[in-house]
């Protein structure tokens, strides 16, 4: 019996090794998850091409579950657009975001479908998130420019226009000046024979041959005792007059103080440039130099002023410095021009015939190729390329084509003068409370 026994073993072992060859060999054959997952997916490009989306929706779905890929989730994402769902694009977009977050693609996709929608915080947020996690294109870039920096051009025309300040901008039309607010109505609907800015709660205009002070509402703040050839709007307890050809101030009470100039600026923070026989100096509301030295010019802004920050510019050797005003002292960077800073960090300097943007320590942050700049302001510059004004950031990207025959600096009521076919007008940013968090 015992070789029974043997044949039966023998044979016993031949089924099992049989059973586990049949099983390898129809397990070789079989079709795998992703080749199931490509037939599906093949079937899915078919019906979508023949406008089945429905269908192709469905064979998407089942093709990625039996193998993922950001590929067939961009193309369950398309099915779905096609398909007049932008509710369910919008969430494939996302899903697959959070799925795969390395996916350029996905992140263009979604920022386009807020930029087409309208909805342009949301367009600007999708780039955030894509440069938080590295990720970047010359797509995402120009969708946020699009949508960060979009704005309307105002319809009032006026022969010059400056910045607001303190909620109010100085323009000039037929020969006469006015005060206008942000929604560009005059505070005086005749203006001014001349008018400065409003610094504080009061601005100097003169008409009819007499010069006073006027409050917000184009009400007389004061009037003066003497009527002066110029005079200028009060800061820091000052208002530089000329009367004749010298330059002094009046403090508050309209007094003449005991300082005459041949030129004099407006205080800002309790420092002006002033001029004499000698040259050009800073002084304080004492009228006290903070300088012993003498300058061939200060740079003043369009407000009458040293500009803000920690350094003014001046020139000496036919040159312009930074003056640190902390420390008094000159950075030794020469410039063969320049504009007053504003408090931003960047100034606009001139070099090798060329503007372009140096730090308060005087180092070059945006290396000199504009043909001409403005300072910083609201974290935008305006400056001209090719002939036109147009707007960068400070990293130097251009945010606002260049398309201006000139071009000013953007005020904290987000608007800015520019020229277009000889008359000045105003643009204004229309999404500005996306760029907050960046300035």
């Amino acid at each position: 019996m015992s070789w029974m026994r043997r044949i039966i073993a023998i044979g016993i072992a031949a089924v099992v090794i049989l059973a586990a060859w049949t099983a390898a060999i129809a397990h070789m054959s079989a079709p795998t998850g992703s080749d199931e997952a490509a037939r599906y997916a093949e079937l899915a490009e078919k019906q979508f091409a023949e406008g089945a989306y429905g269908s192709a929706i469905s064979l998407y779905g089942k093709a990625i579950s039996l193998d993922d890929s950001p590929e067939l989730r961009l193309r369950l994402a398309d099915a779905w657009k096609a398909y007049g769902n932008p509710a369910m694009y919008r969430n494939e977009l996302k899903e697959l975001i959070r799925t795969y977050p390395e996916s350029v693609k996905a992140y263009e996709l979604l920022a386009e479908h807020y930029f087409e929608d309208s909805d342009f915080t949301k367009c600007c947020d999708v780039v955030r998130s894509a440069q938080a996690n590295g990720l970047g294109s010359d797509k995402l870039e120009k969708l946020y420019r699009q949508s960060a920096y979009r704005y309307e051009l105002l319809g009032e025309e006026y022969d010059n226009a400056g910045a607001f300040v303190n909620g109010f901008a100085k323009v000039d039309r037929g020969g006469r000046t006015y005060l206008i607010n942000s929604e560009l109505k005059s505070i005086e609907p005749f203006g001014f024979d001349r008018a400065d800015i409003f610094f504080g709660n009061a601005a100097a205009v003169t008409v009819d041959g007499a010069s006073y002070f006027i409050d917000k509402n184009g009400k007389k703040y004061m009037v003066t005792e003497e009527n002066y050839t110029e005079l200028y709007s009060f800061s820091s307890g000052r208002a530089a007059v000329k009367r004749g050809e010298r330059y002094g101030y009046i403090d508050t009470f309209g007094k003449l103080l005991p300082m005459e100039f041949e030129f004099a600026s407006t205080f800002r923070n309790g420092i002006a440039a002033v001029c004499d026989d000698h040259g050009w100096y800073l002084i304080d509301t004492s009228g006290e130099p903070l300088i012993k030295d003498r300058y061939e010019h200060i740079r003043l802004d369009e407000s009458n002023t040293i500009g803000s920050g920690s350094v003014c510019l001046i020139k000496k050797d036919g040159h312009y410095y930074m003056f640190d005003l902390d420390r008094r002292r000159i950075f030794p960077t020469p410039y063969e021009d320049c504009k007053a800073p504003s408090g931003e960090g960047l100034v606009a300097v001139k070099q090798n015939g060329m503007w372009g943007f140096a730090d308060r320590s005087g180092k070059m942050r945006i290396e000199p190729k504009f043909e001409d700049a403005e300072t910083f302001s609201l974290g935008f510059a305006a400056v001209r390329h090719g002939g036109a004004w147009g707007y960068i950031d400070s990293s130097g990207k251009t945010v606002i084509d260049f398309k201006f025959e000139d071009a000013g600096s953007f005020s904290d009521n987000g608007m800015a003068p520019v020229k277009v076919d000889g008359k000045w007008r105003y643009i204004k940013l229309k999404y500005r409370e996306i760029l907050n968090g960046k300035f």
